[in-house]
């Protein structure tokens, strides 16, 4: 079934420093104010009544863990959503009652960050507050709360040796599917671009190389932002398409993006090529011919 996908990023606060992060490197504001998070819970109303589909709302960032109201947001906008996923890097100490609480509040899926498992290459990408040991307990008490685990994997020059690691670690730690994402060059990314970005031969070959290891290991891969797939090309480990989906992307200041589905391939290589009446305001939200504008746009850039 085809669905509707909604990223809000929460915040842009983060104790990492990816060299290959795509988050606006001058955001407006670094911390989602609640009222806009309340109007969020509009829009993503309206968004599911338009496309009459299941509605996915992605809690993204920065480093979402960093928020103490998290727990509260999830449970707010779960209301509107048939599904709410996380997108952390799995840095921040938190302990299972933390993850058995975002469980209770409606979280179903977490999207977790892991470029390989070399301490030496994952301090190079992300940082020196970078601890694998760290990933690895909340691994666990994701695994724990019952939670279903995805993995991100962003290629570049320095993960692309690394992904055989990641899906040998996926099928030791209960993941269901290692998603293999295309650089964004946008904010930091846009910054370090020669020294990340591979060739095409190079991202043709990791994406023949993922479809075997999830045949080999039996976990479903997602390929998207890639020269040589679809936005949103993806299987589970028998082959078998998934569907597409629709993307909203709402930022922390409340700005709507209706993100391209099959036009994304120039959105992560080249930055945003939406045009500056496309962004819509989430204040906008008791305004529905605003809000059919934002939909109709959507519709144009990825048709359902």
């Amino acid at each position: 079934m085809t669905k509707s996908e909604i990223t809000v990023d929460v915040t842009y606060e983060c104790k990492l420093n990816c060299s290959f992060c795509s988050t606006n490197a001058n955001p407006i504001m670094a911390q989602m104010p609640f009222d806009i998070a309340n109007a969020c819970l509009d829009f993503m109303q309206f968004a599911k009544q338009s496309y009459r589909q299941m509605m996915t709302v992605v809690v993204s960032g920065g480093e979402p863990l960093l928020r103490t109201d998290l727990a509260q947001i999830i449970e707010i906008w779960n209301s509107k959503a048939d599904e709410m996923i996380l997108c952390t890097s799995g840095s921040v100490e938190t302990g299972q009652e933390y993850w058995n609480n975002l469980s209770s509040c409606g979280l179903r899926s977490v999207r977790l960050s892991l470029h390989g498992v070399s301490p030496d290459m994952c301090r190079d990408l992300f940082g020196p507050e970078y601890s694998f040991a760290t990933i690895q307990r909340t691994i666990t008490a994701i695994n724990e709360a019952g939670l279903v685990l995805d993995l991100n994997y962003v290629l570049n020059k320095q993960s692309a040796a690394h992904l055989g690691d990641v899906f040998s670690f996926a099928a030791d730690h209960r993941v269901r599917k290692v998603r293999v994402l295309g650089l964004a060059r946008q904010g930091r990314a846009a910054l370090n671009w020669d020294s990340l970005e591979v060739s095409r031969e190079c991202e043709e070959a990791i994406i023949a190389k993922a479809k075997k290891l999830s045949s080999e290991h039996r976990i479903a891969v997602e390929l998207a932002g890639l020269s040589g797939a679809n936005w949103c090309s993806h299987s589970d480990a028998e082959g078998n398409c998934l569907g597409g989906k629709t993307f909203f992307h709402i930022t922390t200041s409340g700005d709507i993006y209706p993100c391209p589905g099959v036009k994304a391939l120039a959105w992560h290589k080249m930055g945003s090529v939406l045009q500056p009446a496309q962004v819509k305001s989430i204040f906008d939200h008791h305004d529905r011919e605003a809000k059919c504008l934002v939909l109709s746009e959507a519709k144009q850039l990825c048709p359902t």
